[in-house]
């Protein structure tokens, strides 16, 4: 579509209605955060720091929905070139989705259209005998996805010089936090209500008409505006942590060393007595617990009053995250197989040197992961319904050098220079398990993941930027110039399986099978960004602006990253029927921060 369009900004989500830009996708947060702090002296040499937050109010985000009725989506995969069965047929879908931009837009008038024609008649409406109702009923709507948060925080830390060579410090923190999920009609496109079935189950449970009712509390229960339906549940979460750090401090080497220890537990509360899982979707969960550790420790060594060496190590436990622990948190409250925390070990070694004109930092860095869980929803076609795929077991391994450096050229002039060489990679062979949203049985269990040594995706493994700054009498001036290298696009795991490449002969099919499980890299990038300021004085009071300019150079072909689709065609193995996705970063683009301070 990209190429159709010609443009890398493509946006299959708008269309035009009425002559004006309609977005089915939008992103509408007011969550407002409130703090208190206090701050408590005990004495000279001691200090209590506390502060207390609440952060409420909603996030949510907008798309279409559809109930017996064809996909809206104009880059919908049967609707593209690609799934045409010959080259005449793709010839002609690519001339007519090039031949006028509303070809490749939602289109609006098309979906009000079919809500209009839509004459349905509903018995026992909300479960009530004799309840009919008879009306419109929407072939599309605009829903509105919520993912609302409400959370409460407290933090108190403890610092005391307990002599000139000795610091310790201590802390407790504690959060409470809730996380409402639920989906809400947002539009109904011109129709008088919606109805909140699961419009995939009763495919395969033909003979059980309640499995496909979303709510078996409230049977054929028909929507209006504002109403919540399919899936509606809390994610509640709690943890609490107390820890403490020691600092001693010679004329040559300073120690370090930290202790902490964290309880977290989180449970699933549903709203919503779904059809396909009446026994574990309605009411509270199980408990799960979490009792996490984490040691931290390290020196400086003072070889002078201008060059350091310092050295750190940790080791820490950290437990999974709640919306990763589910198997399908939409319609149950399935735990993951295996559910365990997360246990990272992480290590590093630099030098400093701070010079007149010279200031510099050489690190060189490891981290090892293990035991982490991936969980990704995706809809399959064979099966015609969300899947969910989940791994457990991944390792991971960072390590590499980053540099830092700043040279004053003259008292106002400066070169800066900050760069990274790593290798990001996978330690492990994960597990997956496959699932359907419509069935209790697992699709797929302990599937081996191929995937060791694959680089982790979704960032550079090289990176740098050079830049030149001028500071001058209340006004600064900086270029910088980034160069990004090695980065990989998300790979789709279950290519990377036994399963997936089948019978292919690696040797006699090296083409396919390496198309199969290679893994993408991006193109390397370049781009150049300016920040300048001025501040002027006008007596006590003070006048800013500051202004920041991205991507001067206007690269518009900065793939920022991406992901192969988790679908993939397994009878044929055909890796452009499903074709990766692609992240540009925008071209030209600038902030303007304007300040005014009075006394």
């Amino acid at each position: 579509m990209y190429d159709l369009a010609g443009s890398n900004f493509y946006n299959p989500n708008w269309g035009y209605q009425n002559g004006a830009v309609r977005n089915s996708r939008e992103y509408r947060i007011n969550q407002p955060v409130t703090m208190l702090r206090h701050d408590w002296k005990i004495s000279d040499k001691t200090h209590v720091f506390s502060t207390f937050g609440f952060q409420f109010g909603k996030y949510s985000s907008t798309r279409l929905d559809w109930y017996d009725a064809a996909d809206p989506r104009p880059d919908y995969y049967r609707k593209l070139p690609s799934y045409a069965t010959d080259d005449i047929s793709a010839g002609l879908v690519a001339d007519y989705l090039k031949s006028d931009e509303n070809h490749r837009q939602v289109n609006w008038a098309s979906m009000y259209a079919a809500n209009a024609i839509r004459d349905y008649t509903f018995q026992n409406v909300d479960g009530i005998a004799g309840n009919t109702v008879r009306g419109k009923l929407a072939a599309y709507i605009v829903e509105e996805e919520h993912y609302d948060n409400q959370k409460f925080s407290f933090n108190s830390v403890i610092n005391s010089n307990i002599t000139e060579n000795l610091n310790i410090t201590g802390g407790l923190t504690y959060l409470k936090e809730k996380v409402h999920y639920y989906r809400q009609v947002d539009d109904l496109l011109g129709a008088d209500f919606y109805i909140d079935y699961n419009r995939f189950a009763l495919r395969f449970f033909p003979d059980n008409p309640e499995v496909q009712e979303n709510d078996l509390n409230r049977p054929t229960r028909l929507l209006k505006k504002g109403d919540i339906f399919g899936h509606n549940y809390n994610i509640n979460t709690e943890r609490a942590s107390a820890w403490t750090q020691a600092i001693y401090k010679t004329s040559n080497i300073d120690y370090f060393g930290a202790v902490s220890i964290t309880n977290q537990s989180f449970y699933r509360e549903g709203f919503t007595k779904t059809g396909l899982f009446p026994d574990n979707s309605f009411g509270k969960s199980t408990v799960q617990n979490f009792l996490n550790y984490a040691v931290k420790g390290g020196i400086t060594y003072k070889i002078n009053g201008r060059n350091y060496i310092v050295a750190n190590a940790s080791y820490r436990t950290r437990a999974p995250f709640a919306n990763e622990s589910y198997v399908s948190p939409r319609t149950k409250d399935q735990i993951v197989k295996n559910l365990t925390s997360e246990k990272i070990t992480s290590g590093e070694l630099s030098y400093l040197a701070r010079y007149t004109k010279l200031k510099g930092r050489v690190t060189a860095f490891y981290t090892d992961f293990k035991d982490k869980i991936n969980s990704d929803v995706y809809y399959h076609e064979d099966y015609q319904t969300f899947v969910n795929y989940i791994q457990t077991g991944i390792d991971r391994r960072h390590l590499g050098v980053e540099v830092g450096l700043e040279y004053k050229i003259t008292s106002k002039i400066s070169l800066t220079a900050a760069g990274s060489l790593g290798q990001y990679i996978h330690t492990s062979r994960p597990l997956a398990t496959i699932s359907r949203d419509n069935s209790a049985t697992d699709l797929v269990q302990d599937r081996v993941v191929y995937i060791n040594n694959y680089y982790v995706a979704g960032m550079p493994q090289q990176a740098g930027t050079l830049g030149l700054n001028y500071s001058g009498y209340k006004w600064f001036f900086n270029v910088n110039v980034n160069y990004f290298a090695k980065n990989y696009l998300q790979f789709n795991p279950d290519r990377r399986t036994a399963e997936a490449i089948g019978k292919i002969n690696p040797t006699e099919q090296k083409d396919l099978y390496q198309s199969i499980i290679a893994e993408e890299k991006l193109p390397d990038a370049m781009t150049v960004d300016i920040f300048c300021g001025k501040t002027i004085k006008l007596g006590g009071e003070s006048f800013s602006l500051n202004l920041n300019i991205g991507n001067i150079l206007n690269n518009t072909n900065f793939r920022t990253g991406g992901f192969e689709q988790l679908r993939f065609d397994n009878v044929g193995k055909d890796v452009n029927k499903f074709p990766p996705r692609y992240f540009y970063a925008f071209g030209t683009n600038f902030t303007l921060n304007i300040s005014y301070i009075f006394k």
